[in-house]
């Protein structure tokens, strides 16, 4: 899941996705990611109902868009290797703060 943060007239209650996240999760181990920007996204995800290891805050430039994408993509690599999905690592985050300084 990503988002810039910004409210776009979502009809759907926050507890709604919060139920819809977690049934998927339990009947249909499903796995998430979160990437936000312009917010906590660890916070945020805890919210939805998802891991807060899995979320990334993003930097809001053109840069943390593209490292966002590279560390996601290399995430799901990971998992496919692992068999699990480990979301982000430190070096994800690192990458997210160069972006901000840019």
């Amino acid at each position: 899941m990503l988002t810039d943060g910004k409210e776009n007239a979502s009809e759907t209650p926050q507890d709604a996705v919060r139920e819809r996240v977690e049934t998927r999760r339990e009947k249909d181990d499903w796995e998430f990611l979160f990437i936000g920007a312009n917010q906590n996204a660890a916070l945020t995800a805890d919210q939805m109902g998802m891991d807060r290891n899995k979320s990334l805050n993003m930097s809001h430039s053109g840069e943390g868009a593209e490292e966002a994408y590279r560390s996601t993509a290399q995430s799901v690599s990971r998992a496919r290797q692992d068999g699990r999905m480990g979301g982000y690592t430190q070096e994800d985050r690192q990458r997210q703060d160069d972006a901000e300084g840019s």
